[in-house]
This record gives C-alpha cells, sequence and structure tokens, in this order.
C-alpha cells in the first residue's frame, strides 16, 4: 500500500507510521465562513486569527531508495564509471483531508491557497484527493491504507544523500522502532569514497575512510498508541 521505490528486495519502507498533523488556522470561528477566509500567520491588527487549528490523520513513511542508475542525476554526483551511485532517504507523507460538519470534504476553491492540498477528490467530495482511503479506520491499521490507483502519484521528499546504510534492527516491535544510519561524509566529493563496514562495503585493495568520515547513529522512536499491535 505504498510507493514502490525499487526491486523487490528495496521497495518496503524501513519505517512507517501514522500520526496526527496540526493544521493551523483551517477551521473558521463563525461556522458560515468558510476556511478560505482564514487569515493566517503572522497576523495583524487588520487580518487577526479569525480560525481554529485542527487535525488530519497521516501515514508517513521513510525509505532509502537503492542507488541511482543514471550517472548524471543529480543525486550520483559526483559520479564514476566504475563506482556506484550513492542511495538516499526519502519520506512520504499521505494525508486525510479537512472535512466539513456533514462528513463530506471542503473542495479547493472553499479551502483557497493556504489549505488546497487537503481539498476532496474534485468527482466525490465523500473522498479524499489524496491517494489516502477514506475507508481506512484505525481499528484495523493494515487494512484500506491507501488508494491502488493514486498511490503512484505519490510526492516524496528527499531529506539526505549519500547514506550507505539506514535499517531498523531485528529487536523492534510495533510500538517500538530502533533505528540505524551511516552516511559517508567523503562521497560528497569523490566517487570512489567508501565506508569500512554496512551493505556497501570497501573494496579490499581499497583504503576505506576513518570512522569520522562514515558517521553512524542509532535512534529510538516509541509510539504512543497501541494500535496495530
Amino acid at each position: 500500500f505504498l510507493p514502490k521505490t525499487g526491486t523487490p528486495d528495496n521497495e518496503k519502507p524501513v519505517l512507517v507510521f501514522w500520526k496526527r498533523k496540526l493544521v493551523e488556522d483551517a477551521v473558521p470561528v463563525d461556522s458560515a465562513v468558510l476556511p478560505n477566509k482564514c487569515n493566517q500567520k503572522p497576523y495583524t491588527a487588520t487580518l487577526p486569527r479569525n480560525c481554529n487549528d485542527t487535525y488530519v490523520l497521516s501515514l508517513v513513511s521513510y525509505h532509502l531508495l537503492p542507488p541511482e542508475t543514471d550517472k548524471t542525476s543529480i543525486w550520483c554526483q559526483p559520479s564514476a564509471s566504475d563506482k556506484p551511485c550513492p542511495s538516499r532517504i526519502v519520506r512520504y507523507e499521505i494525508s486525510d483531508g479537512l472535512k466539513k460538519s456533514d462528513g463530506t470534504y471542503y473542495t479547493e476553491a472553499e479551502l483557497g491557497t493556504e489549505l488546497k492540498s487537503y481539498a476532496g477528490d474534485p468527482t466525490d467530495n465523500k473522498k479524499p484527493n489524496s491517494a489516502y482511503d477514506p475507508a481506512f479506520t484505525l481499528s484495523d491499521p493494515l487494512k484500506n491504507v491507501t488508494d491502488k490507483i493514486k498511490i503512484g502519484a505519490a510526492t516524496k521528499t528527499v531529506l539526505v544523500n549519500y547514506i550507505p546504510d539506514f535499517k531498523l534492527d531485528d529487536s523492534s516491535t510495533n510500538n517500538l522502532a530502533k533505528l540505524t544510519i551511516q552516511a559517508n561524509a567523503m562521497r560528497r566529493n569523490d566517487a570512489t569514497a567508501c565506508c569500512p563496514t554496512g551493505p556497501n562495503v570497501c573494496d579490499p585493495n581499497e583504503k576505506p575512510n576513518s570512522p569520522p568520515y562514515c558517521p553512524k547513529s542509532s535512534v529510538q522512536l516509541r509510539g504512543l498508541s497501541g494500535l496495530g499491535n
């Protein structure tokens, strides 16, 4: 139910979780006013705050993309004919839309420029316009997560490049994720730079980077909900 990003061994995300996403200045205090009339920050004396904040449910996933095959790609610089391109971490976030009190979604025109990304499907105001599946429920978090047709157009954000290793520890559970990430600081200047550990290990004939240029860090993330166990 998430975008495929490479070969079968690489298309699975490393970390996936649900979160409540804050949407500021989206709910008019006056029910007769549409969100497109909400004043956004910074507020002024002539344009004071006139709307409340709200939340939408968002699915977030982090992937380690396989190395580029196009040596001319911006993500493969500097490049070398006999060396692979670096890997990078990308982030997807798919959010539900903003709903009216009757459960239908607002249109882009009703939301305005600042909030239009939360509009509903222009052909059916009972459905969101993103890859988010309106049939999803937190009581069954592994079903009806995304729209199979719209998921292909999901937008990804590149977080960092030159990452030889990004993995989830085997001891991780649904509510406790233990992640390890390793970078290759020299790769951005030298296409032959490598790190002594990780999936892209150095060739025995090469001199690996010293540890300061191959920093590795681990972190633990704990979910706040018991759903999904």
